[in-house]
């Protein structure tokens, strides 16, 4: 059983490693390839998962509905806590809400459940996502515009994806061959 568990973490913890390493050693400015992951290679990812011909929307359903209420339950619990405890509610409810599930939840249901736990995890993700960015920002904005939501790469990627599953539309493998090569290289670059 610890092999097992040390199989499934080593890779996650050997790529963190270099990142370190290689950070430690050269200084590198990370923005450049974090906006590459945020808006290249995330919504290539979101996009070859939602849009895959295995990929059945209705059988992630009861996953998504449990991340909202997760999400919404986590809100309704620290929402009297902000108040008694005199937080402001926009800086104390969105950490309590929302949590990072691309950076290790993507990669580590890869690594210990194989490519099998992709899907359930990139719409863990996005329903996450798509909370973050409409409650979230009205928690913190309550005069945001929605609407500027669709502007965001994997807001258009996930809605696309959709699109594609629900509509059984195939792109041809001549395009979803760099698709699916470029949304590969988001999962170890989030850990590095």
């Amino acid at each position: 059983m610890i092999s097992q568990i040390f199989s499934i973490v080593f890779p996650i913890l050997a790529i963190v490693a270099a990142g370190f390493l290689y950070g430690r050693k050269h200084l590198p400015n990370m923005e450049a390839g974090n906006k590459i992951t945020i808006d290249v290679l995330l919504p290539a990812l979101i996009f070859d998962v939602l849009s895959s011909t295995s990929f059945d929307l209705h059988e992630y359903q009861s996953l998504s509905l449990a991340v909202c209420i997760m999400v919404l339950g986590s809100a309704m619990i620290a929402w009297p806590v902000a108040a008694i405890a005199g937080f402001q509610f926009k800086t104390f409810l969105p950490p309590m809400m929302f949590n990072n599930s691309a950076n290790m939840g993507i990669p580590l249901a890869v690594f210990t459940f194989g490519d099998n736990a992709l899907p359930a995890a990139v719409v863990m993700f996005v329903t996450m996502n798509f909370l973050h960015f409409s409650v979230g920002i009205r928690i913190l904005n309550p005069h945001a515009s929605l609407w500027s939501m669709l502007r965001i790469p994997m807001i258009m990627s996930t809605l696309a994806g959709l699109s594609f599953s629900i509509m059984q539309w195939h792109l041809p493998e001549l395009i979803m061959t760099p698709i699916k090569m470029l949304g590969q290289i988001s999962i170890p670059l989030m850990l590095f």
